[in-house]
């Protein structure tokens, strides 16, 4: 499945036997999904070990497969570990689960949905599964499965030192978008000794009466920068064959910073919050260009200090990273094909995802060595890559030589096989074309080592 993760699994196996096998994996009771990637996550854990401040990136993404099939919408939720320094680099899975989206009964009161799980307990749980107080993976139907996190204790905030990940390690700063709004995942990431970065979602009241954007309107200007914003296609409404929404050209916006440090009142009538809680607010605002919902206004809530201007646009760089997940997604969804899987069975297709999870992460690391070798940095691809790879993309790329071929070209190379241009004005090699070129290399290295052939003749 690795070799050919965009095949369906009939293409993907070389024999009946095979597919049959592969079949009856994906609908075996006794394989808990958890433990597909347990190894991948602990494998990130010991890579973020060395980082001193380590972004987890909280989302969840709709698994459409099964929706002919399913009363319920099914529903992923990742984790995923970056780099909190200038190299958003991927470090790769930390936590996954699988649910039904939980139907809301008619009728339903305050007190009744508080006695429930409901999906708004996702983000808390994960944090304190990635802390050692739960599990570092939750199987399909909300059911606890996997080894516990071990030695993952100690303190850190966005403002303090301490340890984090298991076997040492820096601050751990959980990044989410606006469903993450809620006082349960403040809490938790409080009593883990975390930091966040979340995107305000409602105009909450504070501690002194004031609305939170009412109160920030009137907070000092920190100063103004610039921000890119990338270019966007527009998209159709599958079966009508019409936009949905509009393209937008890559631009660069000037934007202003305001940030105050503010108490969050409790939401009223719940009475397991009986004080406010404490964070401070960055405000980005674009001053020009876009209006509407592409118009940049948002309002990030961070646990910790932010002095000054050079902190505030490091938060609102932190939350912008938020996207490497939501590239994690479509590598998992449209580079493995996994929403054009067949699998009737939702069981099944939460093991095909977590597979699935696995290679879409190598994707995205991939590009990031592409990146990081686009900066000036020019390491040798044979320092990274098998030797047997390096030489044949040598000979794709005017017969250089393998020994001295850099990372940039390998990469560069792999791009040119799947299709892509190097247009003056394209962007960077996209992970589509990536996923496609290393598919026709592999190929080559396939028919290279079955017939026995020396490139070196």
């Amino acid at each position: 499945m690795n070799q050919q993760p965009q095949q369906a699994i009939s293409r993907r196996a070389q024999s009946w036997a095979q597919a049959m096998g592969t079949y009856r994996f994906l609908h075996n009771p006794r394989v808990e999904p958890a433990m597909i990637g347990q190894a991948s996550f602990d494998l990130t854990r010991e890579a973020i070990a060395r980082e001193s401040v380590t972004l987890l990136l909280h989302d969840m993404t709709e698994l459409k497969p099964v929706c002919e099939v399913s009363p319920t919408k099914l529903l992923q939720y990742s984790v995923l570990a970056v780099g909190g320094g200038d190299q958003p680099t991927v470090g790769g899975l930390m936590h996954q689960r699988w649910f039904d989206d939980p139907k809301v009964p008619a009728g339903e009161t305050r007190k009744e949905r508080r006695s429930r799980w409901t999906r708004s307990q996702v983000w808390p749980e994960a944090v304190e599964a990635l802390r050692g107080k739960g599990q570092t993976a939750e199987v399909y139907g909300g059911n606890m499965a996997g080894d516990e996190a071990s030695g993952a204790s100690g303190a850190c905030g966005d403002g303090g030192s301490g340890g984090g990940a298991s076997g040492g390690g820096g601050r751990w700063i959980h990044v989410a978008d606006r469903e993450a709004d809620d006082f349960q995942m403040f809490e938790a990431c409080a009593q883990a000794g975390d930091g966040f970065v979340i995107r305000s979602q409602h105009d909450r009241y504070l501690t002194d009466g004031r609305r939170l954007r009412d109160a920030m309107g009137r907070a000092d200007v920190l100063g103004c920068c610039e921000v890119d914003v990338p270019r966007r296609s527009g998209s159709k409404v599958r079966g009508l064959g019409r936009w949905d929404r509009r393209q937008r050209p890559a631009s660069r916006v000037r934007c202003v910073l305001r940030c105050m440090r503010v108490t969050l009142a409790p939401p009223q009538n719940d009475p397991r919050y009986g004080a406010g809680f404490e964070v401070s607010v960055v405000q980005i605002q674009q001053l020009d260009g876009a209006e509407g919902d592409d118009r940049i206004d948002w309002l990030l809530l961070c646990s910790g200090p932010v002095d000054g201007l050079a902190d505030a646009m490091r938060m609102v760089g932190w939350y912008r990273r938020r996207w490497l997940i939501e590239e994690f997604h479509k590598a998992q969804k449209t580079g493995c094909r996994l929403e054009a899987t067949q699998l009737k069975s939702a069981d099944a297709v939460v093991r095909l995802a977590a597979i699935c999870g696995v290679m879409a992460v190598g994707m995205l690391q991939l590009r990031d060595a592409a990146t990081a070798s686009d900066k000036g940095d020019e390491p040798l691809a044979v320092e990274h890559i098998d030797g047997l790879w390096v030489a044949v993309v040598s000979k794709l790329c005017d017969h250089a030589d393998p020994a001295t071929l850099s990372l940039k070209q390998f990469y560069e190379q792999i791009a040119r096989q799947g299709g892509y241009l190097f247009r003056k004005n394209d962007p960077r090699p996209g992970w589509q074309c990536l996923w496609q070129g290393i598919q026709q290399i592999r190929q080559y290295v396939d028919a290279i080592q079955r017939l026995g052939l020396n490139l070196g003749e």
